[in-house]
């Protein structure tokens, strides 16, 4: 082959990548190229790439194609770098400047024509014998333009070796070469696939600094390495870097080396995979009026700057199966307001809105194509922002860990929601059950933290912990619960236990006992329950006291129908039968501790205050008790089925 003159077109039918790379360098600037002349370029590496290019390979069908082609467009906008990099991967090789020139090479083995010998070293080799594992693969995937399918991009199958796989301790490590720049061959692109594949499989690297007598070594080349010292004899390398020093001691060219060998170029018609089988697609017209969905709206909170508050933002998205799409512009308003409020053009398909107040709002979105036409307006329905007003996730990662027998440490995820964490809260409640404990079956134990902590000490008691964020105005999130069984490295044993279920023969005030349960009265809101009992251990001891309460929280006015349906009445045991999650009440349980005889002489026994108390110690001779029960309105009550106190002492 000679090379053709230049024509006006600059075109050429075959899409031979060596012409197309000489026409494109000698573009005039004026043109959209790099305006070189042909002394800058090394034409015999050009023509040699030429006549291979044109090469014809057999193919699986038993027809002939092109070793390779480019059927591509070079961007007037892109660098001249960045266009030889698309023209030199449509052969799987390289292009650089060497020695003034612009020259080629990487398409096919070339035989080495010098070999570096150990005279010729002027200081220490250094090999790399294997790569580092981040720069591996053993798997390859690209794309081509299929000309079948209207040139859409189509994925190339799947190129693997399982014995580089295993070399990699079969972890399958994957090279995505994306579409090739050019390639609308089916089975070119494997062929290039394979190429990179096994140029990226080269492992032992060495650089050699030579005397003067590498100097006739050019960039790119195959050489021969012949060290009897490291057992190489002829070993083929390609040459991929070349550095002149010129010091003291003379010139010295340093040359940057990485194994290679003719397999690489290996190809056979068995390896062509098929060609999956698919239809052609159908490609929306550049002219027609764009589609494009109605925007889906997801809402978060944001920190405002400085840490001031908390606000609702808004990120609005669409879609649409028109490729020519590139501009969009959102649109939202209030349900109640006639206009809405037009956002700026975006050229994603998404947009964020801050500060938007809770309540119901309508969002819209067009498209325009690149011809500038646009879309229909898509509103989506009606659709409630909530804000603050959201409730907060649940808990996660709720974990306890007993302490010394007597302290349960729980710990938990950073709460997501940021309304949680400034302003917001954790309450803590706990239930005697190992499992189906519910917030409306527990009472209130330790005290609440804030929102942004992820841990709190508790009294330490076997059964179920409850842990339910609420955010800064108050709204309750889900319940999260953990269950444990108290244990202590220290022997206990029981010295007594007090069980007022299911009697209640104590004093009640506020509430009564009926059926085993003690309840309120309707319509009270805070009852007190005295114990009929005491523990008195004799003499003035330690002792550690523990509560153990079973009740339920219900809502107290709901009616029912009557079983004939013409009426509405209240069930006797509605207490026991509805609960409410939200249980806006709890028991306090509470202890008054004597040193004195109370029942030698009652009216000179000195107690003390009363004390709330889950699992505590305390020291005395004897103990009182009494259950406070409390509702934050009429519409609740308390039926208490259990409430049993027991004292602990060192064994």
């Amino acid at each position: 082959m000679e090379f053709p003159p230049l024509a006006d077109s600059r075109v050429y039918d075959k899409g031979n990548p060596a012409l197309c790379l000489r026409d494109y360098m000698l573009t005039p600037q004026l043109r959209g190229g790099p305006g070189w002349r042909p002394g800058d370029l090394d034409e015999d590496t050009i023509l040699a790439l030429a006549n291979l290019a044109e090469e014809q390979v057999p193919l699986a069908s038993g027809r002939t194609e092109d070793r390779y082609a480019f059927n591509g467009v070079l961007e007037t906008e892109a660098t001249a770098a960045e266009n030889l990099n698309d023209l030199s991967s449509s052969w799987g090789g390289w292009w650089t400047c060497e020695r003034g020139r612009l020259t080629v090479g990487g398409a096919a083995w070339e035989e080495p024509a010098f070999t570096v010998t150990e005279d010729m070293l002027v200081g220490g080799i250094q090999v790399t014998a294997r790569k580092p594992f981040e720069e591996q693969f053993n798997t390859v995937k690209a794309q081509y333009a299929d000309p079948e399918k209207e040139h859409v991009v189509t994925d190339l199958p799947v190129l693997d070796s399982a014995t580089y796989i295993a070399a990699d301790n079969g972890e399958p490590l994957v090279l995505d070469m994306g579409e090739l720049p050019g390639e609308t061959g089916f089975a070119r692109g494997q062929r290039l696939m394979k190429l990179a594949l096994l140029k990226g499989r080269r492992q032992k690297q060495v650089t050699l600094p030579c005397s003067l007598a590498a100097w006739p070594v050019r960039l790119g080349d195959n050489i021969r390495v012949s060290l009897p010292r490291r057992g190489w004899t002829a070993k083929t390398f390609e040459v991929t870097g070349r550095t002149v020093h010129i010091g003291e001691d003379g010139v010295r060219v340093t040359l940057s080396c990485i194994e290679t060998g003719p397999a690489i170029f290996d190809w056979r018609t068995s390896e062509e995979m098929p060609k999956p089988a698919g239809g052609v697609p159908t490609l929306p017209s550049p002219t027609a009026k764009p589609v494009v969905s109605a925007p889906t709206m997801t809402e978060e909170l944001y920190e405002t700057r400085g840490g001031g508050g908390v606000k609702t933002r808004v990120r609005l998205a669409a879609t649409t199966d028109n490729p020519f799409v590139d501009t969009w512009q959102f649109a939202w308003r209030p349900v109640s307001a006639a206009e809405p409020t037009l956002r700026a053009l975006t050229d994603t398909p998404e947009d964020m809105i801050d500060d938007v107040a809770p309540g119901p709002y309508a969002f819209g979105v067009r498209g325009r194509n690149a011809r500038g036409i646009w879309s229909d307006w898509a509103w989506a329905g009606a659709a409630a922002v909530q804000g603050e007003n959201a409730p907060p996730g649940a808990i996660t990662g709720l974990s306890v860990q007993a302490s010394g027998g007597a302290v349960a440490m729980l710990r938990w995820d950073r709460h997501p929601s940021l309304d949680v964490r400034q302003g917001g809260r954790i309450e803590f409640r706990h239930a005697t059950a190992q499992a189906g404990a519910s917030w409306q079956s527990s009472t209130g134990i330790g005290k609440s933290v804030s929102g942004g902590v992820t841990e709190a000490t508790l009294p330490l008691k076997s059964g179920t912990y409850l842990a339910r964020p609420y955010d800064a105005m108050g709204t309750p999130g889900p319940v999260s619960g953990i269950a444990v069984r108290a244990a202590s490295i220290i022997p206990t044993t029981t010295v007594a236990t007090l069980a007022e279920a299911p009697g209640f023969a104590g004093t009640a005030t506020g509430c009564s006992a009926a059926g085993g349960v003690l309840a309120m009265a309707p319509g009270e809101i805070r009852a007190r329950y005295a114990f009929a009992g005491r523990i008195d251990l004799g003499t003035v001891q330690p002792v550690r006291l523990i509560s153990d309460i079973e009740l339920l929280i219900s809502e107290a006015r709901d009616l029912f129908w009557r079983p004939s349906g013409t009426a509405m009445w209240t069930p006797p045991d509605a207490r026991l039968w509805l609960g409410s999650t939200d249980a806006y009440g709890d028991v306090d349980l509470q202890v008054s501790v004597t040193d004195d005889a109370p029942d030698t002489d009652p009216a000179a026994a000195r107690w003390g205050p009363w004390q709330s108390f889950d699992a505590a110690d305390f020291s005395g001779r004897a103990f009182r008790f009494r259950a406070v029960l409390g509702v934050e309105s009429p519409d609740y009550t308390i039926g208490i089925t259990g409430l049993t106190v027991t004292a602990l002492q060192a064994a």
